[in-house]
């Protein structure tokens, strides 16, 4: 029996454009969900919404120096159940894809987490983003693209979820000849 979505007000997202051409269409489900939870806090940062106050007791996203440390459940990404091996798959293959930026004056590659955990009996995960790349998160100097929360998380695959980023807010209809 599939596990339903969480219940939450639905939202709609604001994502840097940046993002939606990154090394997402390489990404699983449960990769870019992960994405998404870090896109959606960096929202709430930029509506003035006190981070370790955020979504409740489980979801936390706190400044360091250096880094953002994000703590959330694993229902917040996973909603097929607590696969161990999914979880470890999804947070051990997102440490290792690596985001790059360019512009005029500067290039730098991180990458998307950095030392990912899992509290198998809390089904607690925790890890840390760049704040070089929360920075691009949350700056929309290239452009951006803007669609509802609970619909992309709701999508089964990636392929559909890159799909629905790249297409919602679309103004103009899409001709395709055969």
């Amino acid at each position: 029996m599939k596990k339903k979505l969480p219940i939450t007000k639905n939202k709609d997202v604001v994502v840097s454009w940046v993002y939606t051409w990154s090394k997402q269409q390489d990404m699983s489900i449960h990769e870019q969900r992960i994405v998404l939870r870090i896109l959606e806090a960096c929202q709430a940062e930029l509506k003035g919404v006190k981070l370790k106050d955020y979504a409740g007791t489980k979801r936390k996203f706190e400044h360091g120096l250096w880094d953002v440390d994000a703590q959330m459940h694993v229902s917040d990404v996973i909603f097929s159940g607590r696969d161990y091996n999914e979880i470890i798959a999804a947070l051990d293959s997102l440490a290792g894809r690596f985001f790059t930026y360019e512009d005029d004056e500067e290039w730098w590659k991180c990458g998307f987490i950095s030392n990912p955990k899992y509290k198998k009996r809390t089904g607690i995960i925790t890890f840390r983003v760049s704040n070089d790349l929360w920075d691009v998160f949350t700056k929309f100097a290239k452009g951006y693209r803007e669609f509802e929360l609970n619909k992309a998380l709701a999508l089964p695959t990636g392929y559909s979820l890159r799909f629905y980023m790249l297409m919602s807010g679309q103004v103009y209809p899409l001709d395709i000849s055969l």
